[in-house]
């Protein structure tokens, strides 16, 4: 059996960059780093290593031991997601994408000394430029991108880089809940993720998914009276681009049963940020901060309108699948969105119904 070698100084600096990244330690990217230039095989294997186990913890505490009913093959299953009798050949795939940032940003340490005053191009271009990520690196990337506020940067140069990664892992714009581009650009990027190689990692992170979306929602209205409207009604317009966009590519693959995170965010906004009756939600916002201005208030009102109209939409969602008979394509998948649906939003129908009329201003 072979002697592990002791590292390095410069190798274990590498290690301590991974480290960072994967969130394990704090760290300050404006101190002086030793950090080797060249990666030796058994560095490399460490840092593989380590990358999955944490990528592979990360999807396993998301959910996956909670019993639920699943589809597979077209027929459903009940059991937890991790469990074999659901998972079989299926498993987290790397490519060079997380190598090749995990080294970029070690490259571009000896020019971020100045850091905290303003980021080299050089350290913020690491994590915008690359291989495409497999499914295991965009998780990696998530990884990465939820670290980026331990790291001594400026909030605004932690925003870049969460962005930036938020553009090359559908991952990242999913449980960051940030990304350019609107509705569009969202079902494209998640599109990329509804395949049956990935749906399992899926099913794992849609609570994380859930949460993510009801703490923006929250954040948003814990804003109302110190942040302007339209600051707030293109926060409002954003989070609905981002579920509307799941929607859509949930829709087009045919999975209605990977709802589960629209449908427990849309129950958790009745228990938070619009728990107050239909009349009062409206004068909550027709009267919050900035609205003194009658467009800043329209704005704010049609962006939230837009969250509530995802609820009307998974509403007709339900009437829809209960269509579905024993022996047509989507009957397996109507079942299991319909239980999801009546077991969580379908008590709140017609209040999230009567809210959406209160919020466009419809009386009656």
């Amino acid at each position: 059996m072979p002697t592990a070698r002791a590292l390095r100084v410069d190798e274990a600096g590498l290690l301590t960059v991974l480290d960072a990244l994967l969130g394990v330690r704090r760290w300050d990217v404006s101190a002086e780093h030793v950090v080797a230039t060249t990666l030796a095989p058994d560095v490399a294997s460490a840092g593989a290593e380590r990358i999955a186990a944490s990528v592979l913890r990360f999807v396993l505490e998301g959910g996956g031991t909670r019993v639920r009913t699943v589809l597979r093959d077209g027929a459903r299953a009940r059991a937890r997601p991790w469990e074999s009798s659901v998972q079989s050949g299926l498993a987290l795939r790397y490519g060079p994408a997380s190598r090749a940032l995990w080294l970029a940003v070690a490259e571009a340490l000896p020019h971020a000394s100045s850091v905290r005053a303003k980021p080299s191009r050089r350290l913020l271009r690491a994590f915008t430029v690359g291989p495409s990520p497999t499914l295991g690196d965009a998780v990696f990337f998530h990884l990465v991108a939820r670290s980026a506020g331990e790291w001594g940067l400026r909030d605004d140069d932690v925003a870049a880089v969460r962005d930036a990664l938020a553009e090359r892992s559908a991952v990242a714009r999913l449980l960051g809940v940030r990304g350019a581009g609107g509705r569009e650009a969202c079902a494209a990027a998640y599109g990329s993720l509804v395949v049956p190689a990935s749906t399992w990692v899926l099913e794992r992170l849609e609570d994380r998914v859930a949460d993510a979306w009801t703490a923006r929602a929250r954040s948003l209205w814990a804003a109302r009276r110190t942040d302007d409207a339209r600051e707030r009604a293109a926060g409002w317009s954003s989070l609905a681009a981002h579920v509307d966009g799941w929607l859509d590519a949930i829709d087009a693959a045919e999975r209605m049963d990977l709802a589960r995170p629209a449908l427990t965010f849309g129950a958790a906004l009745f228990d938070g940020p619009f728990a107050a009756p239909p009349e009062e939600l409206w004068a909550s916002l027709a009267r919050s901060r900035g609205t003194d201005d009658l467009a800043a208030r329209g704005a704010l009102l049609g962006a939230v309108a837009s969250v509530l109209a995802v609820l009307e939409r998974l509403g007709g969602w339900r009437d829809r699948m209960a269509a579905e008979r024993w022996g047509d394509p989507r009957w397996a998948e109507a079942q299991v969105y319909l239980g999801a649906y009546d077991a969580t939003l379908g008590p709140l129908r017609a209040r999230a119904a009567g809210s959406l009329r209160a919020v466009r201003g419809i009386i009656g």
